[in-house]
């Protein structure tokens, strides 16, 4: 206890002396300001690991000397390791920060392992890297505990916005040298709909096609039909124009962060008039434009006239009909679609949240998956886990839907166990808010 103490004590002495006394010039480097902590005691230790409660200490420090506040970030903070790990760090550190006004999404592609780094601490990651905090050449294990040096790293770069990564410029650099502008194409669509027929695609190579409005972006991943595509593309976010590119994978791999060069580029003009459509049309993964799910949608929920009621039978039939898969247990989780849940008749948390939009969206109910963290205890003591589930337009409001765990549950033998329920349907905005973290709206 006295260890740790006097640990806190000398942060916090260091941190004061910045805060106050400007001790360290913000041209002074960072194995500097790294030194000058090692000079304050001899028995601090860059390596040791940082605790909650030092890590609590520097956060608010550093978030009132850039002019934030730190209040309520450390809610979810795991109380019973009592150590920060790098996730909850970078988390933290994030979240006292101004993300720069840029597309997000445009960035995933610079990291190489961005998609094997598991929700929610890869969002954070990314927001991370945006801000310059780090580099694209991330190796980072962000359930390891951090250590005193490495979250100084980064406090520097927030504190001396000079001694940030200079991240933007590898994006040009990226850009220009794998997104080359082809000649640009025309295209207009009356119905929120086009469609992309292309030959002589590499049959091995993925492909993207990337739908752009604004700030808005919707992505299609998929591997080539005998080196043709075929795709029917729905403009789900209003009239206006839109960028659809077309981009295939400069590598074999499957996996869809890497680097991707234009094949083609089209600008399209959307004239249909109709608004509010993003959370109504069919998407990629929403299959609600497929006679499978139109005819299962109007079967379930035929006889019935209240938006509600239908809500309820789309979400009984699902709970009852589509079991967890127990197959992804201590696995990479598998992005399953609508029509593939259907089918497969088992799925993970967001097929049973694509599937239950899909069959909505199918008789006009517009609804959205939402992505986040449920909390299977309390907040405090529980870290959590990413999760997705729905929100659904019915009566000028949205309302929370989670299918997957009124379906039932995984017995202690990793075996699912239907035990339908209707706890986790229309719940209240405040009672949902007790055990569940919305994070994002995905975009399909």
């Amino acid at each position: 206890m006295k260890t740790k103490l006097s640990v806190l004590l000398i942060i916090s002495i260091f941190l004061i002396n910045i805060f106050s006394a400007q001790a360290f010039a913000s041209d002074q480097s960072n194995t500097n300001l790294l030194n000058n902590i090692n000079i304050l005691s001899e028995k601090i230790n860059p390596n040791e690991e940082l605790t909650n409660k030092i890590c609590i200490d520097i956060i608010t420090k550093t978030a009132k000397y850039i002019g934030k506040k730190a209040t309520c970030i450390f809610d979810n903070m795991s109380i019973k390791s009592n150590i920060t790990t790098k996730g909850e760090f970078i988390k933290y550190i994030v979240n006292i920060m101004d993300l720069p006004d840029k597309e997000i999404s445009d960035y995933r592609h610079l990291i190489d392992n961005y998609y094997a780094i598991e929700e929610p601490y890869r969002t954070y990651l990314l927001k991370a890297y945006i801000l310059g905090l780090i580099s694209d050449d991330i190796n980072i294990d962000m359930d390891e505990p951090i250590t005193v040096e490495e979250a100084s790293s980064i406090i520097v770069k927030v504190i001396f916005p000079e001694k940030r990564i200079k991240n933007e410029e590898k994006l040009s650099e990226i850009k220009k040298n794998y997104f080359s502008k082809p000649q640009e194409k025309i295209l207009t669509s009356n119905d929120s709909v086009i469609f992309i027929k292309k030959d002589n695609f590499p049959n091995n190579n993925l492909i993207c096609i990337e739908i752009k409005k604004g700030k808005k972006i919707e992505r299609i991943f998929f591997i080539p039909n005998k080196g043709s595509i075929n795709k029917k593309i729905y403009l789900r976010f209003g009239p206006g124009l839109y960028l659809v590119r077309i981009l295939q994978k400069i590598d074999n791999t499957t996996n869809h962060g890497g680097k991707y060069r234009v094949k083609d580029e089209y600008t399209v003009e959307n004239t249909d008039e109709r608004m509010d459509l993003e959370y109504l049309l069919p998407s990629d993964y929403i299959e609600s434009d497929s006679e499978e799910i139109i005819n299962l949608a109007k079967k379930i929920t035929e006889g019935l006239s209240d938006d509600i009621e239908k809500s309820k039978a789309i979400h009984d039939w699902i709970a009852k009909n589509i079991a967890y898969d127990t197959g992804y247990i201590n696995k990479p989780a598998k992005n399953f679609s609508a029509l593939e849940t259907l089918k497969l008749k088992k799925t993970l948390c967001n097929g049973y949240a694509k599937l239950n939009a899909a069959l909505h969206r199918a008789i006009g109910m517009p609804t959205r998956v939402i992505a986040g963290t449920v909390y299977y205890g309390d907040k405090n003591e529980d870290k959590g886990v990413f999760h997705a589930w729905n929100e659904i337009y019915i009566n000028g409001k949205w309302i929370n839907v989670d299918v997957t765990r009124d379906a039932g549950y995984v017995n202690s033998k990793n075996k699912f166990i239907f035990s339908y329920q209707d706890k986790y349907f229309n719940i209240p905005d405040d009672v949902f808010s007790k055990t569940y973290e919305k994070m994002y709206i995905e975009t399909y």
